[in-house]
C-alpha cells in the first residue's frame, strides 16, 4: 500500500498525522487548520470547510493538474522519488538549505525537453531517473532557495528583475545525498547554453558529499567530476565517484581512502588538471592512485564506451616521483 501520508505531505499538505485508516491536515485549498481528511480504505477526502470532496484520483488530479488517468496510475505507482523529496522540504529535513523557503508542490518527473537533452548527453533515462532526476516549474521557489528570501521576496524580485533570474529556468533538479544517504541539498543544471552551466542553493557546500553510483561492491572506484560523467559511466558498469566540482575536499577525501584503488579520470581541460592535482595531494597517502587519459579534449561524458574502457585498461599508477612532478607543476601554475 502507498505511504500517503507522505505523499499528502508531498502535495504540500502540513500537520499530516494518521490514525489507522484515517489521516487529517490542514486544508491546502483553503487554509483551515485540521479541516482535510482522507481515508486510506475508501480512498476518499474532503475538507469540512467545503472546498473539496472527491476520490482520491479526483484530489490527485486537482493537485498535480493532470487528467484522470495519469492522476490513477500516480496512485498505484505510490510515492516516487520527487513526491518523496518535496515531503522532505515541507518538513524541512534537507540539510544546508538554511531556511529551506520552498513551497511545495515544486519538483515534478522529466519533461519531453529534460528527457532529450539527457539522451543528448548519452545518459540513460531509467538510470538518471533513479538517481532522483526531476524538473521544476515553479521559478519562485528556486529564487527564494537560490537568493535564501521568502517567497513574498521572491515574488518582488522577478516582478522588479524579471530577466535576471532566467538563468535558473530549463534546469534538472537533482538530489544531492550526504555520505551516510541522507538528502544534503540539490544542484540545478542548465539544458540549455547559458551560465552557470550548474547552480546549488545558496549557503550550502557541496564538498561535504559526494555523489555515489549504485555499483559499489567493489574495493575500488572511478572518480570524476560531475554528475553526468558519473551516470555515463554508471551505465558502463563502473563503480564511480563524483565530487560535483574539480577539488577533492578534506571530507570527500576521508570517504574516498576506504578505496585502495582509485582512478582519476577528469576533464581534459586546466579545470581538469587542477582537479588532478588537488586529488593527487590529498589522496597519495595510503591509497593507488592511477591517472586515466582520455582522447585529447574529452570529458568522461563525451567518450564511448571503447574509449573509454581503453583509458581504464592503459591507466597508468602515479609513483611518487610522477607525485612530485606534478606537484611541481601545480605550484609553478599559481605564480
Amino acid at each position: 500500500m502507498p505511504d500517503y501520508r507522505l505523499m499528502l505531505e508531498g502535495f504540500g499538505f502540513s500537520r499530516v498525522t494518521k490514525r489507522g485508516e484515517e489521516i487529517t491536515a490542514d486544508c491546502l485549498f483553503c487554509g483551515g487548520r485540521r479541516k482535510f481528511y482522507f481515508n486510506t480504505s475508501k480512498l476518499v477526502a474532503i475538507c469540512f470547510r467545503g472546498c473539496f470532496a472527491g476520490s482520491a484520483v479526483t484530489l490527485i488530479s486537482r493537485l498535480d493538474g493532470c487528467e484522470p488517468e495519469a492522476a490513477r496510475a500516480r496512485l498505484e505507482e505510490g510515492v516516487d522519488w520527487f513526491t518523496k523529496f518535496n515531503a522532505m522540504v515541507n518538513r524541512k529535513e534537507v540539510i544546508n538549505i538554511r531556511r529551506t523557503p520552498l513551497h511545495v508542490p515544486v519538483f515534478r518527473k522529466l519533461n519531453r525537453n529534460e528527457m532529450d537533452y539527457l539522451i543528448r548527453r548519452h545518459v540513460d533515462l531509467s538510470l538518471a531517473e533513479s538517481h532522483g532526476a526531476m524538473g521544476c516549474d515553479n521559478v519562485e521557489s528556486l529564487v527564494s532557495s537560490f537568493r535564501d528570501c521568502d517567497m513574498s521576496e521572491s515574488v518582488r524580485l522577478l516582478e522588479a528583475f524579471p530577466r535576471r533570474f532566467l538563468y535558473l529556468m530549463n534546469r534538472i533538479i537533482w538530489p544531492i545525498l550526504t555520505i551516510d544517504g541522507n538528502l544534503h541539498s540539490y544542484e540545478a543544471r542548465t539544458i540549455v547554453n547559458q551560465e552557470p552551466k550548474v547552480c546549488f542553493p545558496v549557503g550550502i557546500n557541496v564538498k561535504e558529499t559526494v555523489f555515489i553510483s549504485k555499483r559499489q561492491e567493489k574495493d575500488w572506484i572511478i572518480l570524476v567530476e560531475g554528475m553526468l560523467d558519473a551516470l555515463t559511466v554508471e551505465a558502463w558498469n563502473f563503480p564511480v565517484a563524483s565530487m560535483f566540482s574539480n577539488g577533492v575536499s578534506k571530507e570527500q577525501s576521508a570517504y574516498l581512502h576506504k578505496f585502495s584503488r582509485i582512478y582519476l579520470c577528469f576533464d581534459s581541460d586546466a579545470g581538469g588538471e587542477l582537479g588532478f592535482l588537488s586529488a593527487v595531494e590529498r589522496l597519495f597517502e595510503g591509497t593507488a592512485l592511477f591517472e586515466m587519459i582520455l582522447p585529447e579534449g574529452k570529458d568522461p561524458n563525451d567518450c564511448n564506451m571503447a574509449e573509454f574502457t581503453k583509458a581504464f585498461v592503459e591507466a597508468k599508477q602515479i609513483t611518487e616521483g610522477h607525485r612530485l612532478v606534478k606537484m611541481k607543476r601545480k605550484k609553478t601554475s599559481r605564480r
